[in-house]
């Protein structure tokens, strides 16, 4: 069999064992904490977008989507495919957009029906649930949280991290640097999370979410984000986008 064809066969395979690895990691965490149903998002809100995104609806892929623990709203998330995004929520009656200057307070009306104990800081899946809805709130676009985890399942590929690295050459040290779990630092009821999030257009930002919590009724709240680009557009290759 001509080497060519044997490269892309074991492309093919290491794409669909990452596949499979990032699915079923998605399936565990949203079994773990927050199982989610999709729904068709209101006609009406077309006029609301016409003015923050492209004219061009047919270009938008709009996602909708409920929370178990917030049943009395909804989150619809747009993007244009260019990068941009819109999150709003909705009540039936009024629409705020999360992903904004002043979209905080909409982000913690979403999670204060959240049940979310202090012992919940030092479970791993519990965190990495917890910060996955707060990214999606603020920032909508698709990507994934660079954990140890996710590396040591692409390393365990047949191609193993190579398929990564046909963006702009980058190392693998310096590849592999990025993949780090979240920090979670947690005292007299405030909490502050770092990690890495990684784009589809290969850059790479580091967010830092910083809140408060209640042990009495087990709540906590977003007080601050943070987000920084720290490699840009291209720095990697990103062979898997996970679907919404």
């Amino acid at each position: 069999m001509p080497r060519r064809l044997v490269r892309r066969n074991c492309l093919i395979l290491s794409v669909c064992v990452v596949a499979f690895f990032l699915s079923t990691s998605a399936f565990v965490i949203g079994n773990q904490m927050q199982p989610r149903n999709t729904t068709n998002p209101p006609a009406d809100m077309v006029h609301w977008l016409r003015g923050i995104l492209d004219d061009d609806v047919f270009a938008w892929t709009i996602i909708s989507q409920r929370y178990h623990w917030f049943e009395q709203g909804l989150v619809i998330t747009v993007t244009d495919g260019e990068g941009q995004s819109v999150v709003l929520l909705t009540d039936g009656s009024n629409v705020f957009r999360t992903n904004c200057a002043n979209g905080l307070p909409h982000i913690n009306k979403v999670l204060e029906g959240l049940t979310f104990p202090e012992s919940d800081f030092q479970d791993e899946l519990a965190v990495r649930a917890l910060l996955e809805d707060i990214v999606s709130l603020y920032d909508g676009y698709p990507g994934m949280t660079a954990t140890r985890r996710y590396l040591k399942g692409i390393e365990r590929t047949p191609l193993g991290i190579e398929p990564w690295l046909n963006g702009t050459d980058t190392d693998p040290n310096e590849f592999r640097a990025i993949w780090v779990d979240p920090l979670v630092k947690v005292s007299e009821k405030q909490w502050r999370a770092t990690f890495n999030r990684i784009k589809p257009d290969g850059s790479v930002c580091r967010w830092i979410v910083s809140g408060r919590f209640d042990q009495a009724d087990q709540r906590i709240e977003v007080v601050s984000i943070e987000v920084m680009r720290v490699k840009e557009k291209g720095f990697l290759f990103y062979p898997i986008v996970p679907a919404w």
